[in-house]
């Protein structure tokens, strides 16, 4: 194995965290889309109710005004996430340039090192290289999945999972604390 599959690999890792932001970035706009879409659902359907005594003028300028207020938020939520999305490129760029940056120092280290020693450094820190990139494999499949549930509108986690976790993890702690 050489550096260069090193810096493949730590390449290959940046790639998958800056997707994994990416995809959490998506989730982000589609998730806020979706929460404006039914704030003004339901602002219309309460004004269009016939338990809404106001005249039709005063329903249609309320209507209007919160038209105008949720063109504002969804603009604000658009200008946060494409923002967000221009860190995401501008740090996934540096640190790849920080990646080729120590491997060409990495090379020159490997080259002024006496025998073997060079090709035992690198088969030393390629398992540590292959888990990262393994686990940040991992982290932007499981996010990817998550987005595309949240751009679905589908439920991320299950209501009893949550429920139930804190409730375990409590009784542990009391009967740890009973034990001491």
């Amino acid at each position: 194995m050489t550096t260069a599959t090193i810096t493949h690999l730590s390449q290959q890792t940046v790639a998958l965290y800056a997707d994994a932001a990416r995809a959490i970035v998506g989730a982000y706009r589609d998730g806020a889309e979706r929460l404006l879409g039914r704030v003004e659902g339901r602002l219309a359907g309460g004004l269009g109710s016939e338990r809404v005594a106001i005249s039709a003028p005063l329903k249609q300028s309320l209507l209007d005004a919160e038209r105008q207020i949720a063109g504002l938020v969804r603009a604000g939520l658009q200008g946060v996430a494409a923002a967000a999305d221009q860190i995401v490129n501008a740090t996934a760029s540096v640190a790849t340039t920080g990646v080729k940056t120590v491997a060409a120092a990495g090379a020159q280290v490997q080259q002024s090192l006496p025998g073997d020693a060079g090709s035992m450094l690198v088969a030393l820190n390629l398992p540590a290289a292959q888990l990262s990139h393994d686990v940040a494999a991992r982290v932007a499949g499981t996010v990817r999945k998550v987005s595309e549930r949240i751009g679905r509108g589908e439920s991320v986690v299950d209501v009893e999972e949550v429920v139930a976790a804190p409730r375990a993890a409590a009784t542990k702690r009391a009967r740890a604390a009973r034990k001491s």
